[in-house]
């Protein structure tokens, strides 16, 4: 019988794997970049190992090409290299997480693939299982083993497993599902825009409860009538499959996907219709965004859907190729009446879409999360202000979970050792970044940073990624913004840190800024001036840009300064005494 080892999952910070390189090709294709990566790093030659091409894709900011390590035919497990190249054809950085081990193979495939196979189908009452041959590096020791790969459409299963291929001892288990928490024609639906909670701008409770679901008058009234475009007419049905959505029955409890034979999809909450429609209007709307700010090859296709995939308070992402889905929870208030929910799960598609195969290591995991997190937050901040950083504030924030803040103030590493309190450090710094800098734009550049993600990499690497989709998309123009608020929530804890100094300002008003923002012209106002009273200006990493001495005869200087994200500070005899953030755009 096969048994279970001590598991090699840890808790640790992920140490970082990001590389930048600098490395131009005469051509664009894989062999050019396999060829440079062979000659760039050493330990490719020193380990008897080649690179096999396992995904390549394009982004609007470059290209990227992700390697498996192999020795000897087979591949060794989580050992690879990743090459993100720019526009221009030039090898911009690398994720690398090549294995390093001593040449000599302590083990062998001493059991068959056969009888893994049977023995997991046996265990698990399923025969979809998969088995291939890998190596596992443990203490730089090359162990031969074997790689099940398990999936059940009818239980949601879907993990892989790593054996001893000597012994059949379990050396790993991982879940692959990413988990939320812990065209013919076009008809009309009625949905929650996002949710209710927020559509009347109050928190759950009193009348905005779940119920089991029951529907109430009041639901009605905050419900709005959408277009739901492009959907299919066949067999005399309109039913909701389009372009970038197909809502059907995948798990049970088995519910059949709502149709209509004029178009209109209208139902009230009680009834399985609504969230059918829920799913179908929010992923379909997301998707047309994300392609008009240029990202026309993650997820441009219909993507399956089970609304009513679980009876329990949970929902995931299931990640299986071309038959990938999301699959929605019905415990507590149902998963897809909340477009936050719908908006998350959906962020898990499009990050597997960019990097498929990279959602491996903790930080990893939990940079997931949290960019599920931020495309959650953007989607109801665009609809409304209100609660906007309360994740999940009609399905969550009650008596069946907490939900999640997109605008924590905690710093990294969180006091809590789970992905989903990792994410929200990344969410919320993200958001701090979108304030600044612009909504699109922010949207653009942490969805470029997903085309370059790679297994086992750190929220650290995360920083560079994007710094570096910022150098492809915008030529490094947000870099500043970006740096100051990852030191800020401790994500990034290096010298460039150590640059920014804002001291807590008293709660006195010294002086105003106007216009904020501006176009290079303004005018800083003072009130009183006091004595060695100076006026200094500073990027956001720290870079004195200008100073103004200050006399008790005047009451305001106008300045001008070249575009970008400041930093002016008031001071008197090397004190802060207040600081504002100014914006400068052409």
């Amino acid at each position: 019988m096969l048994s279970l080892g001590v598991s090699t999952f840890s808790w640790a910070q992920d140490t970082g794997i990001y590389t930048r390189v600098n490395i131009a090709l005469s051509q664009v294709d894989a062999s050019a970049v396999e060829r440079a990566l062979y000659k760039h790093f050493p330990i490719l030659s020193q380990t008897n190992t080649r690179l096999v091409l396992a995904h390549e894709i394009e982004s609007p900011g470059g290209f990227h090409y992700t390697f498996d390590q192999y020795i000897e035919g087979i591949p060794i497990h989580h050992g690879g290299i990743k090459a993100n190249l720019n526009k221009s054809g030039m090898i911009i950085s690398c994720m690398n997480y090549l294995a390093d081990f001593e040449t000599n193979i302590t083990s062998s495939f001493h059991l068959s693939a056969e009888y893994f196979r049977q023995e997991v189908a046996r265990e698990l009452e399923t025969a979809d299982v998969s088995i291939s041959q890998s190596y596992v590096v443990q203490d730089r020791q090359l162990i031969a083993a074997y790689h099940a790969r398990i999936y059940d459409k009818y239980s949601g299963l879907n993990e892989e497993r790593i054996y001893h291929a000597d012994t059949g001892t379990m050396l790993q288990q991982e879940d692959l599902n990413s988990y939320f928490a812990r065209v013919d024609s076009s008809g009309s639906g009625k949905v929650f825009i996002p949710n209710p909670c927020t559509k009347a701008q109050v928190a759950y409770g009193d009348l905005f409860v779940d119920a089991e679901d029951a529907n109430l008058p009041i639901f009605d009234e905050l419900m709005d009538t959408v277009e739901l475009r492009d959907i299919q007419y066949r067999a005399g049905l309109f039913r909701l499959e389009g372009p970038y959505v197909f809502i059907e029955d995948i798990l049970g409890p088995e519910k059949t996907p709502a149709v209509s034979i004029d178009g209109n999809f209208y139902f009230d909450r009680s009834q399985s219709g609504f969230e059918d429609v829920m799913a179908y209007y929010h992923i379909d709307t997301f998707q047309r965004y994300i392609q008009r700010l240029g990202f026309t090859n993650l997820q441009n296709k219909p993507f399956r859907v089970d609304t009513h995939g679980s009876t329990s308070d949970n929902s995931a992402f299931v990640p299986n190729g071309e038959n990938s889905y999301i699959r929605f929870g019905e415990g507590g208030v149902d998963d897809a009446e909340d477009a936050d929910v719908i908006i998350h799960e959906y962020g898990h598609a499009l990050s597997n879409a960019a990097s498929p195969g990279s959602l491996s290591g903790f930080e990893r995991k939990a940079l997931d999360e949290g960019v599920g997190d931020y495309l959650t937050a953007s989607y109801s901040k665009d609809i409304t202000l209100f609660d906007w950083y309360k994740l999940f504030n009609w399905d969550g924030y009650n008596e069946f979970w907490m939900g999640r803040d997109a605008a924590t103030t905690e710093t990294y590493p969180p006091e809590s050792r789970d992905i989903y309190s990792y994410g929200q450090i990344w969410a919320s710094s993200l958001m701090r970044i979108r304030e600044e800098i612009g909504a699109e734009i922010a949207d653009r550049l942490a969805i470029q940073e997903l085309y370059s993600n790679a297994i086992s990499m750190s929220l650290a690497d995360g920083i560079q990624l994007l710094l570096d989709a910022d150098t492809l998309l915008y030529e490094g123009k947000y870099a500043n913004a970006i740096n100051f608020y990852t030191c800020q929530s401790a994500l990034r804890n290096d010298p460039i840190c150590l640059q920014v100094d804002l001291s807590a300002p008293t709660a006195e008003k010294y002086f105003e800024i106007f216009p904020n923002p501006n176009t290079g012209r303004f005018q800083v106002s003072f009130s009183p001036v006091r004595n060695n009273m100076q006026v200094e200006i500073y990027t956001l990493m720290g870079q004195l840009v200008k100073r103004v001495q200050l006399t008790a005869k005047i009451s305001s200087i106008k300045l001008s300064v070249a575009e970008g994200l400041y930093v002016v500070k008031l001071i008197q005899e090397n004190q802060i005494l207040e600081y504002r953030k100014m914006m400068i755009r052409r």
